[in-house]
């Protein structure tokens, strides 16, 4: 059931909605992992760097900004 709430918010997009359900249930970590992940695809795909610093993902974001030649 915790696994299909978290892919539910996965889908929306709705990431910090997903981690929270992830934290609550997953004891093995399993989901943290993958939700930062789809994150930071769907972040990459609407080429939002600022939202990838703010995950703690800088070179993610200037490698986005490198090869979109926006830097």
């Amino acid at each position: 059931m915790e696994q299909q709430a978290v892919q539910c918010y996965i889908d929306a997009q709705q990431w910090d909605k997903a981690k929270r359900i992830a934290q609550q249930y997953d004891r093995a970590g399993e989901f943290i992992p993958i939700i930062e992940a789809k994150a930071k695809e769907a972040l990459m795909s609407k080429g939002d760097g600022d939202n990838l610093v703010a995950m703690g993902d800088v070179d993610a974001a200037l490698d986005m900004y490198a090869r979109q030649g926006d830097w």
